[in-house]
Parts: structure tokens; sequence; C-alpha cells
């Protein structure tokens, strides 16, 4: 299903033993964050990428900010892309211009280690970026009104948030020979209630080309996101 924000990246049965090889190997060697597997996982980049078709490269050039890969899915439980180009662009302009204020929470991941990852106060939620393009920076259960925030703020987020509910999602089941690529900051994915947790997806950032690194140690890897 071809889409500007979201799309398939397919693996050849030859790609999907290397990649589990890789996985594996690296995971024996103690794990990404183990002394001396950044240099081999680079060996294993390069060995995949010398094996991509023309296509393949195509499409990660398009979508170099973001996959989400599965493991293990034995009950084909999809995963929900919310595109947002299409949900800002039916918003009204006084709507998207209140989005861009410094309005707005965000309260801490649940996902962090405890202690870890930081909340937001008086953040925006859209971003026109200097190259022509937008971001949006949004989570339904995270985000909120800011307590000094005006009315026309709160109609704006009022509207977005309708807009979502009433968006039709794309629904993408992944399988171990296949990756998800999203532009993350035009798009929201999520899923529904996991049916089988045997289930097991692998999600894996990539720098804007737009933004850069920074590098708190070369090895292993360590940046600040």
């Amino acid at each position: 299903m071809p889409h500007s924000e979201v799309a398939y990246l397919d693996f050849s049965p030859e790609q999907s033993k290397a990649i589990t090889f890789a996985s594996q190997t690296i995971a024996d060697l103690g794990g990404p964050e183990a002394k001396g597997v950044a240099l081999q996982a680079r060996i294993f980049a390069h060995q995949l990428e010398q094996a991509l078709s023309e296509d393949q490269r195509a499409l990660l050039q398009r979508f170099n900010e973001g996959q989400l890969s599965a493991l293990m899915n034995p009950a084909n439980e999809p995963t929900n892309v919310f595109p947002l180009r299409e949900i800002i662009e039916r918003l009204g302009s006084l709507d998207t211009l209140a989005l861009t204020s410094t309005s707005f929470d965000f309260t801490r991941s649940d996902c962090f280690a405890h202690g870890q990852g930081n909340a937001g106060k008086a953040v925006s939620v859209l971003q026109f970026e200097p190259n022509g393009g937008f971001s949006v920076r949004y989570n339904s259960y995270r985000f909120s009104l800011n307590e000094r925030a005006c009315s026309a703020a709160a109609r704006a987020f009022d509207a977005f948030q309708k807009a979502l509910d009433s968006a039709r999602p794309l629904a993408f089941v992944l399988q171990p020979d296949s990756a998800l690529l999203i532009n993350n900051s035009r798009a929201l994915h999520g899923r529904d209630m996991v049916q089988d947790n045997r289930r097991l997806l692998i999600r894996q950032f990539g720098y804007s080309p737009f933004a850069v690194p920074l590098v708190l140690a070369e090895d292993p890897l360590l940046v600040r996101g």
C-alpha cells in the first residue's frame, strides 16, 4: 500500500536469514550496549546494505527516520498508522497556527526505565521546518493543554484530537520477513489491545538528515535522543 509517510520494506529469504544471524550474534555478544558490538553491528549493516536492491535502497532513502519490524506475530495482529499530513490539511489555518504555539505539556513516557526520560511543559505540537516540511510531536495519552494556554490553542487542540478520532488508520501486519518504515514525525502509530503476548516487535530509529546526533560514547555507541 503506497503512501507518502509509511510503507512496507520486504526482505528476501537470504536477507531475512542474514538479519536473523546478525541479531543473534549481537545478542550472544551481550547486546547493543556491550563493548565491541558497535563495530560488529556496522559490519553487518554494511553487508546488508550491499545486498539491498535498488527499490529497497530508494525506499530506505525516503524513510530514514524510523522503522518497526517483527520477530514474532503469530496472531497477525496489525499495527495501525495515522498519516498526519491529511489531518493537518483539514484543520483551519488559525487552528494550525495555534498548534505551533508553546501551549502544551507532555508527561514522561511509561516505556523509560525508572528515573529516566523527561516530561515537558510549554511545547508546541506542530512545527514547520526550514526545508518546507513539518513535524508533529504528539501522543494521545501524554499530551495536554498547558495551564496558560489561550482559548485559540484549546480550540485547536480539541479540533486536532477530534480529527484524529475520526481518521481511519492504515493497518499493517508485520512478519519477520518485513519491516514497516514510518516517517515518525509525520505519522502516529500504535496498536489495539494485544491479544497474543508472544508477539515481539522491534523498533529502530534513525536521525533525520537535518539532525546532528549528540554522541556520548563511540563504543558502545551511546547517543542522547
